[in-house]
């Protein structure tokens, strides 16, 4: 059963390594296993999923 990916709506299987947000195959980056938002902020996790906390 997938759930939804977090950022497009689309149905996700993956969860990002570092927020823990249910993510897509198309929103999230294969290498690293970490969704886009949080690869697109350099690796840190999104402050509204972790509770302000920067996760590397």
């Amino acid at each position: 059963m997938a759930g939804v990916c977090s950022l497009c709506g689309e149905p996700a299987m993956n969860t990002c390594k570092l927020c823990g947000r249910l993510a897509c195959d198309r929103c999230v980056e294969p290498r690293t296993g970490i969704c886009l938002a949080c690869f697109r902020k350099g690796g840190e996790a999104h402050p509204d999923v972790s509770g302000g906390r920067v996760l590397r």
